[in-house]
C-alpha cells in the first residue's frame, strides 16, 4: 500500500493537478497488474483542489463524506490483509489542509474501488473540505471517462489497448502510472486430469471465447483429450478474466462456462472433475494448491508457473 501513501502525498503537493488511476490484472499467472496514473491535463488544467484564503464571513463547513462504494456482487473481494494495511495508512496533514476544497472524483475497477474508497476516507479525516466521490463503474467505463476528462481518478484491473491510449493522448492528457498492487487468475485442473503442463494465452481464448467453433479439447489442442470442452470459474473472478485475456473487450466467454459463487463450489467441482478446464484467484490457488494442478503459461521466455516471485515480477 506504499504507492497509496504516495498518491496522497502527491495529492497534497499539486493542488491543481488531476488524478487517474490505473491498475492491470495478471492472466494466469503473468498477464501484468496494476498501475496507478496522474492524469495531467497539458493545456488549460482544470484545478480539482484549490487553495482559497480564508474568507471572514465564510463558514468552516467541512465537505461531505463520500458516500460509501457498494462493490457490485460479481466483484472479486479484496483480501482483508490488504484493506488493513490502507487503514493503516497515517496522514500528516500541510498546513495547507484547512484551507484547500474541491471534488476529487474517481471511477473504474470494482476491485481497486473497494481499496479506494478507504483511502478516500482517510483522506477526507485530513482534508476536511475537500469531497471524494468514488464510483466503480468498470475499468472500461472508467477509462471513457478519463477519455473524456470527466474523472480525476479512473481504476483499472489492466493496460490500456491501442485505441484507448489513443483516445487519451487526443484529449491532450499525460499520465504517469504507479503500481498499486498485484493480483493474479490461474488456470488449473484436477491433478489427475490428462492437459500436461503448460497452456498458451492463445488456447485460453479458444476454449473461452464465445465464437469459438471448438466443442472439444481436441480441438483446441491436439494433445489434449477429445473430450467435450468444460469449463468452470468463481462469478466474481470473471469480469477480471475478461479484462486480460480479451483485452476488455465485450466478448461474453460463456460458451460452457459454468460460474460458481462460493470458493467451496469451484474447489469441489474442479478437483473431482478430471475432464474440466477452470480460471481463478491466485489467492484461492494458492491456499489450495495442494488438491489442484496449475496449468503454467507459456511465453516467449518459457512456461511461467504461478508463484509469489511470478505474480510480483509481472512476466
Amino acid at each position: 500500500m506504499e504507492y497509496y501513501k504516495n498518491i496522497i502525498q502527491w495529492i497534497s503537493k499539486q493542488p491543481k493537478q488531476r488524478l487517474y488511476l490505473y491498475g492491470g490484472l495478471l492472466v494466469a499467472i503473468i498477464l501484468t497488474i496494476t498501475a496507478v496514473s496522474l492524469n495531467m491535463r497539458k493545456e488549460a488544467p482544470q484545478p480539482v483542489l484549490e487553495v482559497q484564503a480564508p474568507v471572514a464571513v465564510e463558514t468552516e463547513t467541512p465537505a461531505p463524506t463520500a458516500t460509501p462504494t457498494i462493490a457490485p456482487e460479481n466483484a472479486t473481494p479484496v483480501p482483508d490483509k490488504a484493506l488493513q494495511a490502507v487503514n493503516d495508512i497515517k496522514i500528516e496533514a500541510p498546513p495547507s489542509a484547512a484551507t484547500m476544497k474541491g471534488t476529487i472524483i474517481v471511477d473504474g475497477s470494482a476491485i481497486a474501488g473497494q481499496i479506494s474508497q478507504l483511502v478516500a476516507d482517510k483522506f477526507h479525516e485530513v482534508y476536511k473540505k475537500i469531497q471524494v466521490d468514488v464510483g466503480v463503474s468498470g475499468t472500461k467505463e472508467g477509462l471513457e471517462r478519463f477519455a473524456k476528462g470527466e474523472i480525476d481518478i479512473c481504476e483499472s484491473t489492466r493496460q490500456m489497448t491501442a485505441d484507448e491510449a489513443n483516445a487519451v493522448a487526443g484529449a491532450g492528457i499525460g499520465y504517469q502510472e504507479f503500481k498499486l498492487g498485484y493480483n493474479g487468475i490461474v488456470i488449473v485442473t484436477s491433478p489427475s486430469a490428462s492437459f500436461g503442463d503448460e497452456i498458451s494465452l492463445t488456447e485460453i481464448r479458444k476454449l473461452w471465447d464465445a465464437r469459438t467453433r471448438a466443442r472439444r479439447f481436441n480441438e483446441v489442442n491436439a494433445k489434449w483429450p477429445a473430450t467435450p470442452i468444460k469449463l468452470f470459474c468463481k462469478e466474481s473472478d470473471a469480469v477480471n478474466f475478461n479484462s486480460v485475456v480479451f483485452d476488455g473487450t465485450d466478448n461474453e466467454y460463456s460458451r460452457g462456462n459454468t460460474r460458481f459463487k462460493t470458493d467451496q463450489e469451484i474447489l469441489s467441482k474442479i478437483q473431482n472433475e478430471p475432464d474440466a478446464i477452470a480460471f481463478m484467484n491466485y489467492e484461492l490457488y494458492a491456499e489450495n494448491k495442494g488438491n489442484l494442478k496449475a496449468l503454467k503459461l507459456i511465453t516467449a521466455e518459457g512456461p511461467v508457473a504461478p508463484t509469489n516471485e511470478t505474480l510480483k515480477s509481472g512476466k
